[in-house]
């Protein structure tokens, strides 16, 4: 039993606990300047958050790591408290020699707030003079937020119902109060004392409010790392300045095992210094690309905003510019937020060959992160996962040798929720966004993008709830001091306008910009000027697209038909899933094409990977004519972004005039010598000057589901029957403003103005729901209004609801039902497809023996199978089924091949019994 008086009492407190070996407690007041210690070298090491921390409170530069480590040291207050000692009787009884009396009815992070107010109720704490001139009340009201940040170090802001509804005396005694106190008191007095200015008091609550969420950010993961095997287990009496030492030191080594060291930037700019391809001079930098690399910066925070075509090389300038804003102190590294996983990954194989330029070599190198939820079945991914470090063991870190590769710190790869604090960043846009919802970790993500530089590229591809989501988040980043630079090749002005509004809001300034007509363009917004530059596009990537129209589904076929045999290669992309399997299998029968090829997203995701691996075989840059021959792609829009494939021949279903421009890169892409001028068929409803509300849904019933303004969908036909062809970037904006401006003609016939009104006001309250849901920075870090969950990417899209089935293969001999890809690495996740619930949620109706298998599945499934429904497909022919009943009561059979994927048909074919054979 350990008895202590005075000041001693605080050493009676455990901080954590475990079972198997000894000690079996670490003592709070170690583990609470463990945290801190992690705080202080994250701190030291990157000083670009100390500028920012300090700009936001407006205090000294060196007044804030001292600051910082007292508000992190007490972040477990909440822990002197009976209530939570007594979570482990064993330990509490070891220390105190009874039984605890007082049972846990507050989270201790909820504690913290309350043993905090009363100790400026109960005690006379003698503060340091150097905060707030000693006065605790003082240093409460005015860094309530930063307090907050501290005390709700689990992901989410202490809960304020819980704590005022709790009565003290029944979590916490008065011993508890003083022990608290004794450490609050010894805490500043460690880090404060030998301050040369004073911390002033803060007397605009605002500002504590905006860097609260920052902060956030950096106790969360200075506690994960703290609590680690990083720091062993100490429970005798040291005193506080001799343990601060010893854990400062292994704060020091523990960094660079998490992937968080420093590292400096290299010092050498511009498009020639980052890709040896123009340095060799092996290809010339496009006019984009020199000027990004000579552009007069300013001060910051800065947005840009790029404009330019398919083929201007986008993605190299912005990472140049980036890195320009890396040297001059905007950004310690880099955040590619994109619109898919697809997308993420082709980005990633990008960023892998170049990231490393953009530091000086060192002993430590920094790390590179594919940052979305299905990120573990990229094998480029898994490949550049460093050597396993076991957090739970010694600090060894074995580096392995340096090498030109992308290398990242298992630890980050291996947490989800701190993956963006990698020193490079490539991901879904979602992984950003929810860093602006009410979800749990939120500020963790907030943390890891506001260090560094945000790029998303694609951003017209965002509906107008994402769009919301994203203008919060530039609001954040900009006020965190971030900047960010957006890439698009086809923006509506509106658009942009929102996006600068979005950005400048959180950054304090308001622009004033009257918008160019000009294109290519750079639009660069910063506190002192707002500029528009406009420069010319890459030689020989300016486009002429001719523009033809089709009526019915015979006259594309027949079109095809002709190109195919004369030895070309083709593309049909489809705007539904439905659409290109009919398609497909109208094609197979008409004989059409040496080899038909069908890709959309309804296939098992191991058997999707392996079609976009032989579209990209049979269509990409190494591709060979004599295999692209008489070949036909029957697709949906997944072919519209990431793939870097090229078609002699292009019809695409008639879709909005950016994505029809962005269909139409696809065509004659690549170098391959003479080919006729290229051109883009499009499948549309006839021209009518005077439609119905239903032209465009009659042709197309899912695709006018997927795209609902018909409106512009009309507009996109009728501007380019007139123009008769798409050049870039001669005539881009006004093809992209005439369409989106309702200003501007052709106007829109009244029958779809009012189904386009029905569709506005739809798109109006998603906006407004994503702005409710969205958080608001000048609130501070506090529970609000919002439901704050738990993390989920779910929440960023607003979308039909989906369900994930997982297809198993039924075996009739053995009866025995296996996954559908048994024999791949993570073979659940390569067997299962996302689809929508309003079409997919049926009712299975198989026999008691295969019932039977799909429960011993779901028993050995994780989480029980929660998250999946199974699907078991019977094997009949060169196909396979499931009989199933939709929820009105009609029967129906899902089938799937590698070929089609999956589809849900009419019970109008003969099925043998299959399933008993």
């Amino acid at each position: 039993m350990i008895f202590m008086q005075g000041a001693d009492r605080m050493y009676q407190y455990w901080g954590k606990a475990r079972i198997d070996c000894e000690p079996r407690y670490h003592l709070l007041v170690y583990h609470s300047l463990d945290v801190a210690a992690v705080g202080n070298r994250i701190l030291s090491h990157h000083p670009i958050l100390v500028q920012r921390i300090s700009s936001v409170l407006r205090i000294n530069q060196d007044q804030v790591i001292p600051l910082i480590c007292f508000i992190l040291a007490i972040h477990d207050l909440g822990k002197f408290s009976e209530s939570f000692q007594g979570m482990v009787k064993d330990i509490f009884l070891q220390i105190h020699g009874r039984d605890p009396r007082l049972c846990n009815q507050l989270h201790h992070s909820n504690l913290g707030i309350k043993i905090f107010e009363k100790i400026f109720e109960k005690t006379d704490l003698n503060l340091t003079k150097n905060l707030c001139d000693g006065d605790l009340l003082e240093f409460y009201l005015g860094y309530k937020y930063c307090l907050n940040a501290t005390f709700g170090h689990h992901g989410m802001p202490p809960d304020m119902g819980a704590i005022n509804y709790t009565p003290h005396y029944l979590v916490v005694t008065d011993d508890d109060i003083s022990a608290a106190s004794d450490f609050v008191q010894e805490s500043a007095h460690l880090f404060l004392h030998d301050l040369n200015t004073k911390i002033p008091t803060q007397d605009d609550e605002s500002l504590s409010a905006q860097i609260s969420w920052l902060l956030a950010g950096l106790v969360i993961i200075s506690d994960w790392i703290g609590s680690s095997g990083f720091f062993p287990f100490h429970n005798s009496k040291i005193p506080l300045k001799v343990y601060w030492k010893q854990t400062l030191d292994i704060a020091e080594r523990a960094l660079p095992v998490c992937g968080l060291s420093d590292y400096p930037v290299n010092p050498e700019t511009g498009i020639r210094s980052l890709f040896p391809v123009f340095s060799a001079g092996e290809r010339a930098p496009s006019p984009l690309q020199e000027l990004v690399s000579t552009l007069q910066l300013g001060a910051g925070p800065h947005l840009f905003i790029i404009e330019e075509s398919t083929g201007g090389g986008k993605t190299e300038a912005a990472v140049t510019l980036a890195h320009r804003l890396m040297n001059d102190g905007y950004g310690e590294g880099i955040y590619v937020g994109l619109p898919t996983m697809a997308t993420a990954n082709a980005m990633y194989e990008r960023m892998k060959d170049c990231y490393q330029r953009l530091y000086c070599q060192g002993e430590n190198r920094p790390s590179l992160i594919l940052a979305h939820g299905s990120r573990h079945l990229s094998d480029s991914f898994l490949q550049t996962i460093g050597p396993y470090d076991d957090l739970s063991c010694g600090l060894d870190h074995p580096q392995g040798e340096e090498s030109g590769e992308a290398v990242c710190a298992r630890w980050l790869a291996d947490h989800k929720k701190s993956s963006l604090l990698a020193s490079i960043g490539v991901g879904t846009i979602d992984q950003g966004l929810i860093g602006v919802l009410p979800v749990k970790h939120q500020s963790l993500r907030l943390f890891g993008i506001a260090r560094n530089v945000l790029i998303v590229d694609e951003v017209h591809a965002y509906d107008r709830f994402m769009n919301r989501l994203l203008r919060s988040l530039l609001s954040f980043h900009a006020a965190l001091g971030g900047s960010a630079i957006l890439l698009s090749a086809t923006l509506p002005k509106n658009q942009k306008e929102e996006y600068i509004t979005g950005f400048s809001n959180g950054a304090g300034y308001a622009p004033s910009l009257d918008f160019v007509d000009e294109y290519p363009l750079i639009t660069h917004i910063h506190p002192h000027e707002c500029r528009q530059i406009p420069f010319l596009c890459r030689p020989g990537t300016e486009r002429d697209v001719k523009v033809t129209f089709f009526h019915t589904i015979d006259g594309v076929s027949e079109y095809l038909n002709k190109e195919l045999r004369s030895g070309k290669c083709a593309c049909w992309i489809r705007n539904t899933v439905s659409d290109a399997i009919s398609a497909y299998k109208m094609m197979k029968d008409r004989d059409v094409a040496s080899k038909i090829l069908l890709f959309h997203a309804r296939f098992a995701m191991g058997d999707r990977l392996e079609r976009e691996r032989e579209v990209l075989t049979q269509f990409g840059t190494q591709s060979l004519d004599e295999d692209r021959r008489g070949v036909l792609l029957i697709a949906t829009q997944v072919v519209e972004q990431s793939l870097d494939i090229d078609f002699d021949v292009m019809v695409t279903d008639l879709a909005p005039i950016d994505l029809v421009i962005q269909r139409a890169g696809r065509l004659h892409r690549h170098s391959r010598g003479m080919r006729d001028k290229p051109v883009l068929a499009i499948y549309s409803p006839p021209f009518d000057d005077n439609p119905k509300d239903s032209w465009y849904s009659e042709v197309f019933p899912g695709g006018g589901y997927v795209y609902p303004y018909h409106g512009l969908l009309w507009k996109t036909a009728e501007l380019l029957r007139s123009e008769g062809s798409i050049r870039t970037p001669d005539r881009s904006r006004f093809l992209i403003e005439s369409v989106y401006d309702p200003q501007l003609p052709p106007y829109i016939p009244s029958a779809l103005i009012e189904r386009d009104k029905e569709t506005e006001n739809k798109d109006r309250k998603a906006e407004g729901l994503a702005g409710s849901r969205a958080l608001n920075i000048s609130s501070g870090y506090e529970l609000g209004s919002g439901l704050w969950g738990e993390d989920d990417v779910d929440k960023t899209r607003l979308a039909d609801p989906t369900i994930q089935v997982l297809l198993c293969r039924w075996d009739p001999v053995n009866n025995v039902l296996s996954l559908w890809r048994d024999m791949d690495r993570y073979s659940i996740d390569m067997s299962r497809i996302t689809v929508s619930q309003r079409t997919y949620d049926v009712r299975i109706t198989v026999s008691p023996l295969i019932e039977s298998e799909m429960n011993r599945l779901y028993s050995i499934l994780p989480d029980g199978g929660k998250k999946d429904r199974i699907i078991p497909l019977i094997p009949i022919d060169d196909y396979y089924y499931c009989p199933v009943v939709h929820p009105k009561g009609k029967k129906m059979v899902l089938e799937y091949d590698t070929e089609k994927g999956l589809v849900i048909c009419s019970d109008d074919k003969v099925y043998s019994n299959a399933e008993n054979t």
